[in-house]
């Protein structure tokens, strides 16, 4: 049961990595490395645990690549609404830190703004553009927090 449920975690990352990254077609080679997993592996569970009406499979001139169907984006964007987060806030976090997977990118994000935060305070205390370093911080992080609140 523990098994299952692992590789359901895993079907998922897979449909938001590819939900997230901007084309259609996505080789294997470049699925896996963006989910840090062996392509043997993403291989099995895709044709283990997938149908068509999620993901579409082909033969490419990389090898074997992946798409996400009608209802396979239907069900990404329900999972963007479980997890609380909109596509549009997922993207500007891909742009912002060059991870297509949304955990890694909330984690690259609060490692960004944690050293962000950290150099705006060390300027704030040895220079005198502490207001300019302390407002762009604050900017940036009230944007960010606006998209991830807003589910955009």
């Amino acid at each position: 049961m523990s098994e299952s449920i692992y590789d359901i975690f895993h079907i998922i990352m897979i449909i938001l990595t590819l939900g997230t990254l901007e084309r259609e077609w996505v080789p294997l080679s470049t699925l896996a490395k963006h989910l840090h997993e062996d392509k043997s592996r993403i291989e099995k569970l895709v044709k283990d645990y997938s149908n068509e009406k999620i993901l579409k499979v082909r033969e490419g001139v990389t090898g074997l690549e992946l798409a996400l169907t009608f209802e396979g984006r239907n069900l990404y964007n329900n999972i963007l609404d479980d997890m609380g987060v909109g596509a549009y806030s997922l993207k500007v976090l891909k742009i912002v830190t060059g991870s297509p997977s949304p955990f890694q990118a909330l984690k690259r994000f609060l490692l960004i703004n944690l050293l962000f935060g950290t150099t705006t305070l060390i300027i704030s205390l040895f220079t005198r553009y502490a207001l300019i370093a302390v407002a762009a911080w604050i900017m940036t992080s009230l944007y960010v927090m606006i998209l991830i609140y807003s589910k955009t």
